[in-house]
């Protein structure tokens, strides 16, 4: 029709134009061939196109375009045909054929319009929200308002700044509170929610708003169901009871996240159930090379590709009809395509069933999950996401048990092939088949009553969509072992759940308690108490650890034909780690596949000796990291400071001042310079080096005339000296700062951060410390005193003469292998030290009779190192025995260096607070890995040893 039109339109044109210039018949043959090149060339511009509606903006403006050639050739025609002044009726010729054909789809748009609102097709609807989702679907109700459920009659939204401002022809008139009044002017019959990010709360506001004022509320799909595409009108649905309940307003900006399925070969088990099937879906719409759905159920799988492609013929080979619990088939399918990443989602997951037939879970949910990650191991799958369950968090049923199972061989096979084996959990998702919000419809409609479990009963919730999206966006964010949880905000009360579907439904049906059936919970937890977990950057998920478990352990689970014997074991295998038999140790070195990762590519480069580009990388980025010009990473801690004090110039005869309470490597160091360390006693507000104490001793000192060549102070436990008091007692005298903040990476104090404080500085990276290089650590200061450390660090070489030595040297330089290991460990610093700090934090809590080493005038501690300070009258020794006996490892703070016998006879300027401080201190465990079960052992272990060695004064009632 639009064919016929515009070559109508333009042949009748042309031929009135050249009729006054020329015969019947040229004028004629003229405005055929203008016909057929304008219809020609809009063809060609796609204004005919189907994928545009009828007089829309794009197509008009296209059609324009395309006018231009046959303008141009009635222009041309009627110079030719006379005078070359004759050519401006051409232009006209062109500008009314364009008029006429617009204006021809214009009509024919508005008497459609007309005819659909006469109709009653198209409901007027008050619009709520003007943001994003508002205005995409203003415009798209516009752009096709035939194909539209309603008909945009005002814009309302609750930001006042927004008030006033017209969008797409219509003015925001007000916030929800005007509603009342707009749809009394309106005439209004449906409220359209075109919020795509409001959460359930939002939704049931303005849904009983809207009930209350005889308004049908309809809504706009969700942030997660719109991934990928633009907003339509046909999107434009009914209020479900998933909207009300379960929406949650999370963005994961899922093709950011989507990359590495781009061009992937994905296998996606129990494709035909709800979250599988979901996956699939979102899957198929992100790139993908070749989407594999595997399902023992066939029926599943039809429906499945009858979503994806509007047809089922079950022709194509990507159905792949298979049980998991076939260790056989499944190595036959991982052989045939050769997936590079698997999604698995099969699984039984009815509570109450596995619990009468647990041989069942095993068999699926243990045996099922072995079979796929032996079949991704041997076939060398490079991302393998397992869907977990919140079940698997403290355990109390055999789908609890066997979903951790499954999590824990995710772990272990992740650990053996070095690739991101990894596991998302997360609660109940509404909607799903055999759901709670499924069961609570269906016995609505069938006139109740209603069944809950208990009245208190809560659980998490989210929508089927959310649950695939985290899955999808957690396979890009996660490593191996992680366990990835959505943040899910606050559980669901189940009976409020309950009543709610029941106003909405306008029934009259009653609501009766059943009690909770075996394996149930009152409250689900998302995270076990022998867990830590930290939030991602992002803030809208959740990472924690889970412990791996290989095979063997639980292949004889198999072997177990009883069912109550089966049970009994898979509680006691699947327990948590039970915390409570195994060491706690003091401070464990945290190394997790980042750091695998980094040293296996440091390998394959080639660079392993004390060069090569992490060295370089690791010591500019540990630079930018304390705001110094320049660092110089060594092979030790030690052999920083032995560098340290050989460019600042001391040497034997000299003397240094050491804070006396310290490790006894930083007074080593002096005495391999052949100086002698001068020890000082501590301040009691930090428990570091005292200046006032300093003072006395330079004083004292000076009047001899024999000033310390330097002084090391030492930021003890992550914490920092005073260096401001410290400066103003050194600075009269020049007397260089050597500081030794080989505990206090990532601390701040006094507004700088550790390592920026003194002349030099020195950091360690020993296998304990907060970053950990193995054995390394490294030198702060200014370039042309590392000059010089770097050349005595690498045999007191000649740059020019590789092989000549004018001095003695050493080999101190960190390896690239160690460096690469550095840089991992200090990308992960500032979580490490979140960590830290809440456990330093609970500890504070969890033993309220200890005082605790004192931070000082430090901002921010590391937290590297716990020290409780028991009362005065408890027995250190006995605490530490009765603690250590229940395998927590505690050690005494540092024993003072004047009080140690090979400095037996060096001098010391009191030692007072160093001793009280070494009496009652315990360090207790620290790692940045500890659960809040170990924090909670240990502080229990520790209380109760402190209860029970208090002294008893001898001779006393």
């Amino acid at each position: 029709m639009l064919v016929a039109v515009d070559g109508a339109t333009w042949a009748t044109v042309s031929w009135i134009a050249a009729r006054p210039f020329t015969s019947a018949v040229v004028a004629a043959s003229l405005a055929g061939a203008v016909a057929v090149l304008a219809v020609g060339v809009n063809r060609i511009a796609g204004t005919y196109s189907r994928r545009w509606q009828l007089a829309e903006w794009r197509q008009i403006r296209t059609a324009g375009l395309a006018a231009i050639p046959a303008t141009l050739a009635v222009v041309i025609a009627l110079a030719v045909i006379g005078r070359p002044s004759w050519a401006f009726v051409g232009a006209g010729v062109g500008s009314l054929a364009f008029v006429l054909t617009g204006g021809a789809r214009g009509l024919w748009r508005a008497l459609n319009e007309h005819q659909h609102d006469l109709s009653g097709a198209a409901h007027p609807a008050i619009v709520m929200g003007a943001g994003h989702g508002g205005r995409h679907i203003l415009e798209a109700l516009r752009a096709d308002p035939v194909a539209s459920p309603v008909r945009a009659v005002a814009l309302l939204d609750d930001d006042p700044a927004l008030h006033g401002r017209e969008i797409e022809g219509l003015v925001v008139r007000g916030g929800r509170e005007c509603l009342g009044d707009v749809a009394a002017d309106t005439g209004a019959t449906e409220l359209l929610v075109a919020i795509p990010s409001a959460d359930s709360e939002l939704v049931r506001d303005l849904e009983r708003l809207g009930r209350d004022l005889g308004l049908t509320t309809s809504v706009l799909p969700s942030v997660a169901e719109l991934v990928g595409r633009a907003i339509r009108p046909s999107d434009i649905r009914d209020i479900t009871p998933t909207d009300l309940l379960g929406r949650n307003p999370v963005d994961l900006d899922l093709p950011r996240r989507s990359g590495y399925l781009e061009g992937a070969t994905v296998l996606v088990t129990g494709a035909g159930g709800s979250i599988g099937s979901e996956l699939c879906r979102q899957i198929h719409r992100l790139g993908t090379s070749t989407l594999l759905m595997l399902d023992r159920d066939e029926s599943a799988l039809h429906a499945l590709q009858l979503s994806l492609d509007g047809q089922a013929q079950l022709r194509t080979n990507q159905l792949i009809v298979a049980d998991i619990r076939d260790a056989d088939r499944v190595a036959e399918i991982f052989d045939s395509w050769r997936p590079h990443v698997v999604f698995h989602a099969a699984a039984l997951k009815h509570l109450p069933l596995l619990e009468m037939h647990p041989h069942e879970g095993v068999k699926t949910n243990v045996l099922g999950t072995q079979n796929l990650l032996a079949a991704a191991a041997a076939h060398g799958v490079a991302r393998f996401v397992n869907v977990s369950t919140d079940k698997a968090a403290d355990p109390t049923s055999v789908l609890g048990w066997t979903k951790l199972l499954a999590e824990r061989l995710t772990t272990h096979t992740g650990l053996i092939t070095q690739r991101p084996y990894l596991s998302v959990r997360f609660g109940n998702v509404l909607g799903s088949r055999g759901s709670v919000l499924t069961a609570f419809t269906s016995q609505i409609a069938e006139g109740g009553p209603v069944t809950v479990t208990h009245p208190d009963v809560t659980r998490y919730f989210m929508t089927v969509e959310e649950a695939a999206s985290l899955v999808i966006a957690a396979g890009s964010g996660g490593d191996t072992g992680d366990v990835m949880i959505l943040e899910m905000g606050e559980p669901v009360r189940i009976l409020d759940m309950a009543n709610e579907l029941i106003d909405r439904s306008g029934a009259d049906v009653d609501i009766v308690f059943t009690g909770l059936r075996p394996g149930e919970k009152i409250h689900e937890v998302l995270q076990s108490t022998s867990e830590a977990i930290v939030k991602t950057d992002d803030g809208l998920m959740w990472k924690g650890a889970s412990h791996p478990m290989p095979w063997e352990d639980v292949e004889p689970l198999l072997e177990i034909e009883d069912a109550a014997a089966l049970v009994e074991r898979l509680s006691c295998l699947a327990t948590p780690v039970r915390e409570h038999e195994r060491d706690i140790l003091l401070q464990p070195p945290v190394v997790g596949a980042a750091e695998r990762a980094a040293v296996l590519a440091a390998i394959d480069s080639g660079w392993i000796a004390p060069a090569g580009p992490d060295l370089m990388a690791f010591e500019d980025e540990l630079a930018q990291r304390i705001g110094a010009e320049r660092v110089l990473a060594v092979a030790s801690g030690s052999a920083a400071l032995h560098l340290g004090l050989l460019v600042l110039g001391v040497g034997p005869g000299d003397e240094v001042v050491v804070q006396t309470t310290t490790f006894a490597a930083s007074a080593f160091a002096v005495c391999h310079t052949g100086a002698t360390p001068m020890f000082c006693d501590v301040d009691r507000a930090t428990g570091m080096l005292d200046p006032d104490a300093l003072a006395v001793l330079l004083a004292e000192r000076a009047r001899r005339g024999r000033l310390p060549k330097a002084v090391m102070p030492v930021d003890l436990y992550g914490a920092c000296a005073d260096y401001v008091r410290l400066r103003a007692v050194c600075d009269p005298y020049g007397i260089p700062i050597l500081q030794d903040s080989a505990e206090a990476l990532g601390a701040v104090s006094q507004g700088r951060p550790a390592g920026r404080h003194g002349d030099l500085a020195v950091f360690s990276f020993n296998g304990n410390k907060i970053v950990t290089t193995s054995s390394g650590g490294a030198l702060v200061g200014p370039p042309r005193l590392l000059e010089r450390a770097s050349k005595l660090a690498t045999q007191a070489r000649e740059p020019a003469l590789h092989y000549e030595h004018a001095e003695i040297g050493h080999n101190y330089r960190l390896s690239n292998l160690l460096a690469a290991l550095g840089r991992a460990q200090l990308r992960d610093l500032d979580a490490r030290i979140d960590r830290k700090l809440r456990v330093r934090c609970r500890y504070r809590e969890l033993i309220p009779e200890a005082a605790w080493f004192p931070d000082g005038v430090t901002e921010r501690s590391n937290a590297w190192l716990n020290v409780a300070l028991l009362p005065d009258d408890t027995d250190r020794d006995r605490v530490i025995e009765q603690v250590q006996a229940k395998g927590i490892e505690v050690r005494p703070a540092w024993k003072p260096m004047h009080l140690q016998p090979v400095f037996d006879g060096v001098g010391c300027l009191g030692g007072s607070v160093a001793e009280a401080l070494f009496d009652r201190g315990v360090c207790l465990p620290s790692g940045s890995d500890l659960t809040i079960a170990d924090q909670e052992r240990v502080a229990d272990a520790v209380s109760l040893a402190i209860e029970s060695s208090i002294r008893v004064e001898v001779g006393t009632w």
